[in-house]
This record gives C-alpha cells, sequence and structure tokens, in this order.
C-alpha cells in the first residue's frame, strides 16, 4: 500500500521463477520474476520510502507487520539483531545480488552507498521474526481480505492480497 501493485509490478514480475530462491537471474523482461524470492525482495526494499531515513523506513515495515498480527495476545513481533549481523557479515551473494541489480538497473539507487543502504533494508527486513500465533493472525488477516480479525481494522488493500497469493 505505499506505492501501490502496479508501481511495484513495473520492477518486479509476477511469476514463480521455478529456480531456488537465491538465483541470480532476471526474467525474459529483465525484472526479477517476483518479490518473494531475494532479487525481487531487494528490488522492492529500494521502493520502500525511498527518500525516508532508513530508520523510518524499517518502522514502516516493522508497524505493519505488527498491524498485520495485532490480536488477543500482545504481538510478538521482534527483532533478531544476531540474524541481522550474520546476514550483514555473511550475505555476500545478496550482495552480488544487489550489484547485479543497479548493474542492470533494476533498483532504485543511482550509487554503491544508496545500494548499500537498500541492502542494509533488506538485512533488517530479513531479521523481522514473528512467532506462531502472531503468523496465524497475519494469515487470518489475509485470509479476511486484508481486514485483520481481531482489530477490525484494513491493514491491506484487497489488491495486495491478490498479488501475493498469486505469487505464493
Amino acid at each position: 500500500d505505499l506505492i501501490g501493485s502496479a508501481e511495484v509490478h513495473k520492477y518486479v514480475g509476477r511469476a514463480p521463477s521455478g529456480f531456488g530462491f537465491n538465483k541470480i537471474m532476471l526474467g525474459p523482461d529483465r525484472r526479477p520474476h517476483n518479490p518473494l524470492i531475494n532479487i525481487g525482495a531487494i528490488t522492492v526494499a529500494s521502493l520502500i520510502h525511498p527518500n525516508l531515513p532508513l530508520s523510518e523506513r524499517f518502522n514502516a515495515c516493522f508497524s505493519k507487520y505488527k498491524a498485520m498480527g495485532a490480536g488477543f495476545t500482545p504481538t510478538n513481533v521482534s527483532f533478531n539483531n544476531v540474524v541481522y549481523l550474520s546476514e550483514k557479515q555473511a550475505g555476500h551473494r545478496n550482495y552480488a545480488i544487489g550489484h547485479y541489480l543497479l548493474n542492470e538497473g533494476c533498483v532504485n539507487a543511482a550509487s554503491t552507498s544508496r545500494l548499500m543502504e537498500i541492502l542494509e533494508l533488506y538485512f533488517q527486513l530479513c531479521s523481522i521474526e514473528v512467532d506462531t500465533t502472531t503468523a496465524a493472525i497475519m494469515g487470518a488477516t489475509l485470509a479476511n481480505g486484508g481486514r485483520n480479525v481481531f482489530t477490525g481494522r484494513e491493514e491491506m488493500v484487497r489488491q495486495q492480497i491478490y498479488c501475493i497469493t498469486e505469487i505464493a
């Protein structure tokens, strides 16, 4: 809901790739196959509030997770710093994917320093954890047309849900 599915899919396709999640490959249209594999997720990370500071970009996503998982128990959405540091230190393939995307013009980055910020956000987002109850509430929110079954608030629009479920 930040920029809309039409804008997202200008940069990322909608089809299953048929390859592993960390394959360094674009589709025939020179876009990542979909946003659910590393190359597509890194591309989408470049689109999330690109003009805001990194902390605000992360918080926008973290807050969305919390809202989607809000229920009758305290929402258990957390940040795993150990995973984050490991991703940042040993995510060589993701750095390679980022540079490939930059070279191909697929990410919203004008420089290598901007790319590093995108990868930083990507690593942070990969380090968000939820417990099984919260994951179930998130799933119920998707199944309920984007309306959280406990809070009654609309957390996602139907078009977003369609885009998620057509790929997953």
